[in-house]
């Protein structure tokens, strides 16, 4: 009987996790939500911009686009609040929030389209300097101008890409942590009963050997997410998921124990 009542509680203490994980989800879709209202008011100021052109000599005291023909300030203008749009797209993209494919599809957007004629690059010279310095590097790499990022090739992975390899290692690493304890859950129920079953196993080997293979698991997924913190997805892998891992590696480690000597 004790057995069993310890063995119910650690599979509840599994669903407890399972829980956090889920309402980890739910977070991250929320913030994608507010992603998407963000854009739509910081959209509707770019408009009111545009709308008024002649507020844009309010916001170029030194004259810098004072000869440029109509068209090309126009571009500029619009170029300039496009990029501040991406700007703010490209920080929640660092945090993770902003889908992989969708900000792929972004990138090239910007790097085929508002970058690719020679006015982009004077525009960038006179108004770069206004925007984040992890922005500044970004948009200095799309246009091929910046010596600090070196290592962009062809052969570099995209944001997408990286993201992909990350949320597919991390994905199977977990599924195989929780399919081999949920099996080994089903054998303890075998061994809960008189003497050994499938051999010499007892239940207390079996919980010390599930407390050996999750500790090692554990450290295996911390170790790929420590790895997997760079360039281009720096962000992934916070504090909180790594609160959450350990937590629930500790709690099935516990559990494991309890049900071999409890």
């Amino acid at each position: 009987m004790g057995s069993a009542f310890w063995l119910q509680n650690v599979i509840l203490l599994v669903t407890l996790g399972a829980v956090v994980w889920q309402l980890i989800q739910v977070r991250r879709a929320t913030l994608r939500d507010a992603v998407l209202r963000a854009v739509e008011d910081h959209d509707r100021v770019n408009e009111l911009l545009l709308q008024y052109p002649q507020l844009n000599r309010f916001i170029d005291p030194d004259g810098n686009y004072a000869g440029w023909p109509r068209d090309e300030d126009d571009f500029a203008t619009l170029l300039t609040l496009a990029l501040g749009r991406f700007e703010r797209l490209y920080m929640f993209q660092q945090e993770g929030v902003v889908d992989a494919a969708l900000w792929d599809s972004w990138v090239r957007w910007v790097k085929n389209t508002w970058l690719a004629g020679p006015i982009s690059q004077k525009v960038w010279d006179l108004e770069g300097q206004f925007y984040s310095l992890p922005f500044q590097e970004f948009i200095n790499g799309l246009i091929g101008e910046s010596a600090s990022l070196p290592e962009v090739n062809s052969m570099a992975l995209t944001v997408r890409e990286a993201l992909e390899l990350y949320e597919n290692g991390k994905h199977r690493r977990y599924a195989l942590l929780f399919s081999v304890n949920g099996g080994a859950f089903a054998v303890a129920k075998i061994l809960r009963g008189e003497g050994n079953v499938l051999g010499g196993l007892s239940l207390k080997e079996l919980s010390i050997g599930m407390v050996l293979f999750s500790a090692i698991m554990v450290v295996d997924i911390f170790a790929f997410g420590l790895g997997s913190k760079k360039e281009p997805i720096p962000k992934v892998f916070t504090p909180v998921g790594q609160a959450v891992l350990l937590l629930l590696g500790a709690l099935i480690c516990a559990g494991w124990l309890l049900v071999g000597f409890g």
